[in-house]
């Protein structure tokens, strides 16, 4: 079959079938991620942009959370940080929706909202399930703003 050679036929039709796209970077998946991240890893459910960024890094990678969850007193120069743009459109959307707020200091807080957000997340058992398994390995202190700057130093 020669493709140059054919006529094209009359009145083709063309049928937008979409692209998948990956969970990872839709708002909502992230929205969700911040907002669990808030309720079960940041004391009074609430932390900085920095330490969002980064907690969202290592919860978005399979090979950082099993690293972490094998040795959590590992170096930090052993888990690359990557901080994605995306998570601050997240954020700013949590905010329009009333799931975060900013307190005095500008850290990101869950409202009620946002805290019976994060309980339907944890109550369903076919959602977030490595993110929630890799969540419970840790308690509110582990990941302190000392630790989050020693990661964030590393990837100099």
């Amino acid at each position: 079959m020669e493709l140059l050679t054919q006529k094209p036929e009359k009145n083709p039709k063309f049928i937008y079938r979409g692209s998948p796209i990956p969970p990872e970077i839709r708002p909502i998946w992230k929205i969700s991620l911040i907002a669990l991240i808030l309720f079960k890893l940041c004391r009074a459910e609430k932390a900085s942009p920095k330490k969002i960024l980064v907690v969202c890094s290592l919860v978005s990678s399979h090979k950082k959370m099993k690293l972490l969850v094998e040795d959590p007193t590992l170096n930090e120069s052993q888990i690359e940080v990557r901080l994605d743009p995306s998570v601050d459109r997240a954020i700013d959307i949590g905010l329009g929706e009333k799931l975060f707020k900013l307190d005095e200091l500008k850290n990101i807080q869950l409202t009620e909202r946002g805290a019976n957000f994060s309980r339907r997340i944890m109550a369903d058992s076919e959602l977030f399930l490595e993110e929630k398994c890799f969540m419970s390995n840790f308690n509110k202190n582990f990941f302190s703003d000392s630790f989050i700057n020693r990661l964030l130093e590393g990837r100099s």
